[in-house]
């Protein structure tokens, strides 16, 4: 009994210090110089890259080197997102777009961030402490994630008014290279699988799969990673809708894993059309 108390306060005492430091990110972040030249650049990002194609690139056990190096060796755009750097060894493949939404893992990777050697960087306003002296080329995102999301969910189509977070940082990926004008999205490495599955009624159910594709560094975070597979597919689902209602081309080219929101294509076959 004890025991369960100290862990609540503990827990509420966290999400105090986490509440804090967001709100005080936004505050500087409304006071300082950065804000307007932010603002501007997010502004020319819209429509930038009309009707062109782009492939957003998940962190799944199916993304491949070899995959990669055929988008490097084409000359097609990429987001990606997180921890995709620990792939760069094998590949001459870097992503001309990343971002990372997750608030925690930034304070512990800042060096990473500043020398990733992706020139557009994305990420949360409420980081605006963490990030704002790293990279000039920095762009912030005002993020709104509730659980009210989960029950109507919604899909940005002015990124520099919010950007929805919806469980998955590839949600935010498709809404900024929508943003950004690309009409053709291909989504591969998103096996929509993980090492823990947390069920709408918080079980957590081991599918004993891997999380991560070949080569993450720390394969126990990689068999601890948990996901809400049911609320990834509401986010899907959403940017699908939006996809048909607008005229915009989404479709999956990951080999394998159980993303059924868009229609599947071969990752091959765009590469050697008939």
């Amino acid at each position: 009994m004890l025991k369960k108390a100290w862990d609540n306060l503990n827990y509420n005492w966290y999400l105090t210090k986490r509440w804090c430091r967001i709100k005080r990110s936004y505050y500087l972040y409304s006071h300082s110089d950065f804000k307007e030249e932010n603002e501007e650049r997010l502004r020319q990002y819209k429509g930038r890259y009309e009707g062109k194609r782009i492939f957003i690139v998940c962190n799944g056990p199916s993304l491949q080197a070899p995959d990669l190096e055929k988008i490097h060796e084409n000359g097609d755009y990429s987001f990606a997102c997180n921890r995709i750097h620990y792939i760069f060894p094998q590949t001459h493949w870097r992503p001309n777009f990343y971002t990372m939404m997750d608030r925690g893992p930034l304070a512990d990777r800042k060096d990473l961030i500043k020398n990733i050697g992706v020139k557009d960087k994305f990420f949360r306003i409420d980081t605006y402490t963490t990030v704002r002296d790293l990279d000039t080329q920095i762009t912030l995102l005002d993020t709104l994630d509730t659980p009210k999301l989960l029950v109507n969910p919604q899909f940005s189509d002015d990124c520099t008014k919010i950007i929805y977070f919806i469980e998955t940082t590839t949600y935010c990926m498709i809404q900024l290279a929508v943003y950004m004008g690309f009409k053709e999205l291909y989504i591969i490495g998103c096996d929509n699988n993980y090492s823990v599955n947390i069920l709408k009624d918080g079980t957590r159910v081991e599918t004993g799969v891997h999380s991560y594709f070949k080569g993450f560094e720390n394969r126990k975070d990689d068999a601890n990673t948990a996901s809400r597979i049911w609320a990834n597919n509401i986010a899907y689902e959403t940017a699908q809708k939006y996809a048909a209602q607008n005229g915009i081309k989404i479709c999956n080219a990951t080999r394998g894993g159980k993303l059924e929101a868009f229609p599947r294509v071969s990752f091959d076959d765009l590469f050697n059309p008939a």
